[in-house]
């Protein structure tokens, strides 16, 4: 269970750095700040989230608290921060998420259809087609 939890962090943690929020937990002050509610922590209706104050500045113990997960929805969308409704971005934020998006881009380049890709992916899909049909 350890290492699903330790995992946990290092996506929360990868989550703010890709919107450029300031992280300012470790892994101890993390796994400490959440105490026994780390088994209700989830982005499901009903779980727990890690709220920050007015939706700004760093995630740090002193600008964040607990919320349910449909609260922060809710104050999101009331403070008018909900999706990207009414937010502009900066010509550095535009800038960043292009050349992330062209880091993406080049990671999952994608294979040639050759024919041989081909036939394999129609094999996959009569295979899967046949399990669900006979089940």
């Amino acid at each position: 269970m350890r290492d699903s939890i330790k995992q946990k962090y290092y996506t929360q943690k990868s989550g703010a750095k890709c919107r450029n929020i300031e992280w300012c937990f470790t892994y101890e002050s993390w796994l400490e700040w959440w105490g026994d509610d780390i088994v209700n922590r989830g982005n499901k209706s009903g779980q727990l989230v890690m709220a920050r104050n007015n939706d700004t500045g760093p995630y740090h113990p002193d600008n964040v608290r607990k919320v349910t997960c449909n609260a922060n929805h809710s104050e999101a969308h009331k403070n008018g921060l909900g999706g990207m409704k009414n937010r502009k971005h900066t010509p550095e934020s535009l800038e960043k998420m292009l050349a992330a998006a062209k880091k993406l881009r080049k990671k999952h380049t994608k294979l040639p259809w050759t024919e041989e890709r081909k036939a394999k992916v129609k094999e996959t899909w009569t295979l899967k087609k046949s399990k669900h049909t006979s089940d």
